[in-house]
């Protein structure tokens, strides 16, 4: 996948996860929330390639890996129960992650695949 189309599946992931958010939470979802939603998700969701750029077939390591996934779903678990952070700030940690995650899942489809460490 091109940098384009990872920058459109950050952002719809992140816009989708502000939605279901504010969703469940059973609060009116803004403009800028939206935008800012799929600006910085679309944005991020470039962000595996710009650390790990395709400079050769083989250019996935720990950035594009299973377990930087799962890291960001402990960080995120973690995130939530924490007292010290406020609804706004783990909704922004996740929608990040979100965005990160999709493009090291979209990668997973393809026939390279991904590592799980290096």
């Amino acid at each position: 996948m091109d940098k384009f189309e990872h920058a459109v599946i950050g952002g719809l992931a992140a816009l989708g996860l502000y939605g279901a958010y504010k969703l469940v939470k059973q609060e009116k979802a803004t403009l800028l929330g939206a935008l800012g939603a799929l600006i910085s998700g679309g944005l991020v969701g470039i962000a595996p390639d710009i650390f790990e750029p395709a400079v050769n077939p083989s250019h996935r390591g720990i950035f594009h890996s299973a377990a930087l996934l799962a890291m960001l779903a402990y960080g995120n678990c973690k995130a939530w129960k924490s007292q010290n952070l406020t609804e706004d700030q783990k909704l922004i940690i996740s929608i990040l992650s979100v965005a990160y995650g999709s493009h090291i899942a979209s990668d997973s489809t393809t026939p390279k695949s991904v590592p799980f460490l290096v």
